[in-house]
């Protein structure tokens, strides 16, 4: 037969028992009270702002070579029409190989 388990706060002082209650009691309503709250983002939420991070760092690399271009091109006294070409092949070819997100799987949850 199984001994009865002694007490909780069998060990504990009555001050440090009441302590313990009261942290207890405590961390309870703290569980309670996010129970009910959202604790994740609905995936139809999350859609717009990825996107819309995807637009712009998509776009910062497309304008990249224009910006640039030129300032290397001066460097090296090349012309600045041939490597801001050269560079826009190069990142062109980079964006490719990194695909385009599919946010689709957004619209399927709601």
């Amino acid at each position: 037969m199984k001994s009865a388990q002694p007490p909780l706060y069998a060990d504990l002082t009555p001050d440090d028992a009441r302590l313990f209650e009261k942290a207890r009691v405590a961390l309870q309503r703290g569980i309670e009270r996010h129970r009910g709250a959202p604790s994740t983002i609905k995936m139809s939420q999350g859609a717009g702002p990825a996107v819309q991070e995807n637009q712009l760092l998509r776009a910062a690399w497309l304008t990249w070579p224009a910006r640039l271009g030129p300032v290397i091109a001066a460097q090296l006294g090349a012309e600045p029409d041939k490597v801001t070409s050269i560079l826009e092949a190069h990142i062109q070819r980079e964006i490719a190989q990194l695909g385009s997100p599919d946010f689709r799987c957004f619209a399927a949850t709601a």
